[in-house]
């Protein structure tokens, strides 16, 4: 009731919930009986609320994880797959580590799976007896909780327990099993619960700080034997026990009776007897504010070097491993992090450790063969990956084959099959693991994908294409799965289907990179200039995402001298080669380049380093041996290039039909008759090289009349016929050494840009994630 001017005025109050209303609650419903009204209408719809939230919570979460249970390993949770009384003594005990490290938050570790808590196996185990401390802590506050008069009392331990035990019951394995033995992470709120409960025990021990001096309290007490009942209550129960209640109706607030206790203490105790109970209340002040800013200054020291330990993920699973030698996933977890360096050397050390810890786990024998992969020890490789295949459930005879597996040890089929497929001469055999793979877990994308690669190696493209659209069916929004189907029609030389799939891939995702640059390709080979712009756009894209990719550079170089810019073309092939230094297709297309602009002599470097990383590259020596007969005019070198050619291709008729030329400028024109005879057996019908035999031989029949100055005159002046091997439009022997130049490069260029081997990108995409890494990063 309020007094006001208007008179008076009630404050209306929110009636709280009370932890003896869910009592009367309860009572009343046990009992049968209705009419219970003293249970707050405000608490019924909070709880309403929490309740739908909750359902709500869990349906998106189900919903999160498509509706399927997680698999979990034995590795995960040993106790899980124990037999009683062993899983339920362990998960009892693992009730009493929580608390622990919430009391005493020491030796941290970001996993606790696998071996780290050894499992509780028998009721004589010492470790049952932190067990039944733990409850019994529990139960005291319980009990304390209810039969305190002390309302204020009640309602925080009730909260602190609340905060400390429901939050945590979902992942205590007492209900249903779990991932994870111990995880650092489900104490979060159970912490808030704990920490009320320590800030509730530090109040009350400066409320109480006369009690933890026994011989002043009972002289206390004996001195005030003879007070009124109303004071002797006051006095006690505030200078002793600190009860917050009133004791003398005279006191209207705590505040008042804080007021008089000293006053009250001079007047019914000595002066000295005062001075000792306010020395005695500031020494317990002092010991109990040291003694808490001593627990925060700990607990922030912690805290701080903590965070060196999470700088990255080498480091926070090293310093599980400081704790926990028994844990093989902390192993595979500091291998992965120097796997991620490229530290296989190191990585491979740790993976071999954590088979030596845990001789049964199947996921470290993988990572041990993916490391041997690295390393390109494939034997051991192999070896490993079959160890780890012989480690999965086993099939029970006159059973069909249901054993739950985890997703990440199927993998063990993709690697093998991975690695065998290497060899082209076991392509079956990797083609026979992938379909296992897939007969164990029909919605398996990624196997899916791998076998497609292989079937494509063994050209049968069209079973190629029924996995692929297959594995649509399982997952229809798959970039790579588009971009592969791509793939295959291009081997069935489909483009338009091909492009169709490629654009689709985008449509998924438009920075998908393979897709993006092959696009773009056949998009230049259809020749249309609103087709170039759009192939423009997407290599610029690539471009933004990756400026050290020489395969954007090259195509763009393609592009521009579609548009007859060669300047821009010389610049893109030049970044090509930066980038890779043995890119055949940029070198031989810019010397090609240079060659066509009258620039032979900046060609001839680039050839020279062609042929160096390339040796058998054809076209590119049969351009360096004419610019070492026409400008460099070094016949021994023109000779080794095409001698080099005939090794390579002895029917050759562009390489054998340029060395005659060569036996021409040297003047051995016997020589260069029989070469030239061998050339018009390998091509009957080509008109130039019969018109150069001609030409030969009439050179020989003057030579017998003519003098050898002479003859070499005459031969000199023909030569520029012979020179033009690749020029069909029947020109006569006076053509210009230029034309007929620009004529043979003019042709080359026409293949190269035909050749899809060195403009198509046609390798099928095998995702990141398949030769992966398994026990993956869990922390707590």
């Amino acid at each position: 009731m309020l007094q006001g001017e208007g008179g008076i005025k009630k404050k209306k109050k929110t009636r709280e919930l009370r932890f003896k209303d869910i009592q009367h609650a309860v009572g009343w419903t046990l009992s049968g009986k209705s009419g219970f009204s003293s249970w707050p209408a405000e608490a019924t719809k909070r709880i309403l609320v929490v309740i739908v939230t909750t359902c709500t919570l869990l349906i998106i979460r189900l919903q999160i994880m498509g509706s399927k249970l997680p698999v979990f390993t034995r590795f995960d949770n040993p106790a899980s797959v124990s037999e009683w009384p062993t899983r339920y003594l362990t998960y009892n005990y693992l009730v009493s580590v929580n608390l622990w490290l919430l009391l005493f938050p020491c030796d941290l570790c970001c996993d606790w799976t696998m071996g780290t808590i050894p499992l509780v196996e028998s009721v004589t185990d010492k470790r049952n007896l932190a067990t039944l401390a733990s409850y019994v802590v529990v139960l005291v506050l319980v009990y304390v909780a209810l039969v305190s008069e002390n309302r204020q009392q009640t309602n925080n331990i009730i909260m602190s327990l609340g905060l400390l035990v429901f939050p945590f019951l979902p992942a205590s394995n007492l209900f249903f099993p779990v991932g994870f033995v111990v995880a650092e992470r489900v104490l979060y709120m159970p912490s808030m619960g704990f920490c009320m409960l320590v800030a509730y025990g530090f109040g009350l021990l400066m409320e109480k700080r006369l009690s933890v001096f026994p011989p002043f309290s009972s002289h206390l007490r004996s001195l005030v034997g003879s007070i009124s009942a109303a004071n002797k209550s006051f006095i006690i129960s505030n200078l002793v026990l600190g009860d917050e209640h009133p004791a003398s109706p005279s006191d209207k607030t705590s505040k008042t009776r804080r007021r008089n206790l000293r006053p009250a203490c001079s007047s019914f105790l000595s002066h000295d007897s005062c001075i000792r109970a306010n020395k005695g209340e500031d020494e317990n002040r002092k010991f109990c504010w040291t003694a808490m800013l001593l627990l925060i200054l700990v607990h922030t020291m912690k805290t701080y070097m903590r965070n060196f330990d999470w700088k990255d993920e080498y480091s926070v699973f090293m310093s599980g491993l400081k704790v926990n030698q028994r844990n093989a996933k902390l192993f595979n977890n500091v291998g992965h992090a120097l796997e991620n360096q490229e530290r296989f050397q190191e990585a491979l050390k740790y993976f071999q450790k954590a088979v030596s810890v845990q001789q049964d786990d199947i996921g470290a024998h993988i990572n041990l063969g993916r490391t041997y992969n690295h390393l390109k020890m494939f034997k051991e490789a192999e070896e490993a990956y079959l160890e780890a295949k012989a480690l999965l459930p086993k099939a029970k005879p006159g059973e069909s084959y249901q054993a739950r597996i985890a997703p990440n040890h199927l993998n063990v089929f993709l690697n093998l099959a991975n690695l065998i497929a290497k060899n082209e001469t076991r392509l079956e055999e990797a083609d026979f693991l992938y379909r296992q793979a897939i007969s164990m877990r029909a919605d398996y994308t990624q196997a899916y994908i791998n076998r497609g690669d292989v079937l494509l190696k063994l050209n049968r493209t069209k079973e190629a294409q029924q996995v692929y659209e297959k594995a649509l069916f399982f997952d229809s929004t798959n970039p790579d799965i588009y971009y592969n189907l791509g793939v295959v029609f291009l081997e069935q030389g489909k483009t338009s289907q091909a492009l169709a799939y490629l654009d689709k891939a985008l449509e998924y995702d438009p920075d998908h990179e393979q897709a993006l640059l092959n696009s773009a390709i056949l998009l230049q080979e259809f020749g249309q200039e609103e087709f170039r712009k759009i192939a423009q756009e997407r290599l610029l894209k690539l471009l933004q995402k990756d400026d050290r990719n020489e395969k954007v550079y090259f195509n763009l170089g393609m592009l521009a001298m579609d548009d007859n810019d060669l300047k821009a073309a010389e610049h893109w092939f030049r970044k090509a080669i930066y980038l890779k230094d043995d890119f055949r297709s940029a070198l031989f297309n810019l010397a090609l380049l240079l060659a066509d602009d009258n620039r032979p002599l900046e060609a001839a470097p680039f050839l020279n380093q062609l042929v160096r990383y390339h040796p058998n590259h054809v076209k590119g020596l049969i351009l360096l041996g004419d610019i070492y007969i026409n400008t460099i005019k070094d016949l021994d070198a023109a000779e080794n290039c095409y001698k080099k050619i005939l090794e390579l291709e002895p029917e050759n008729v562009q390489g054998l039909h340029n060395l005659c030329v060569v036996y021409v400028e040297r003047g051995n024109l016997i020589e260069a008759e029989n070469c030239l005879k061998r050339v018009h057996i390998l091509a009957p019908d080509e008109d130039y090289i019969i018109r150069h035999l001609q030409i030969v031989q009439t050179r020989i029949g003057k030579s017998k009349v003519q003098t050898n100055s002479s003859n070499s005159n005459n031969i000199t002046g023909k030569n520029d016929s012979l020179e033009s091997s690749n020029n069909n439009d029947g020109g006569d022997g006076n053509n210009n050494s230029s034309s007929a130049n620009n004529n043979n490069n003019s042709t080359l260029r026409k293949r190269i840009r035909n050749d899809t081997e060195n403009r198509t990108e046609k390798d099928v995409v095998i995702p990141k994630n398949i030769d992966k890494k398994v026990n993956p990063s869990s922390l707590s």
